[in-house]
């Protein structure tokens, strides 16, 4: 299963230039952290087909804290490239 698209792609070819210990660990939690942007995005439109305004909000949080938390792996691994 490849990533094809948006930043989890970006994630992939950032780590590829990583060592090898840096990148088994530090890339496998960004790329999850990244997935994570993309899903809620799908939970957010079913809420909002059901009309329920409480669990839209939850997970636009959700998404929010992990878009958050991608960011700053992104710096993080951005400064070990140097």
């Amino acid at each position: 299963m490849g990533l094809s698209r948006g930043p989890a792609r970006e994630g992939s070819l950032i780590c590829l230039r990583l060592p090898f210990a840096t990148r088994t660990t530090t890339c496998s939690t960004w790329r999850s952290s990244l997935h994570n942007v993309w899903m809620p995005e799908e939970y957010i439109q079913d809420a909002q087909k059901d009309g329920d305004e409480e669990l839209e909000r939850w997970f636009r949080r959700v998404q929010e804290s992990d878009q958050k938390a991608g960011g700053q792996g992104k710096k993080m691994l951005m400064s070990r490239l140097g």
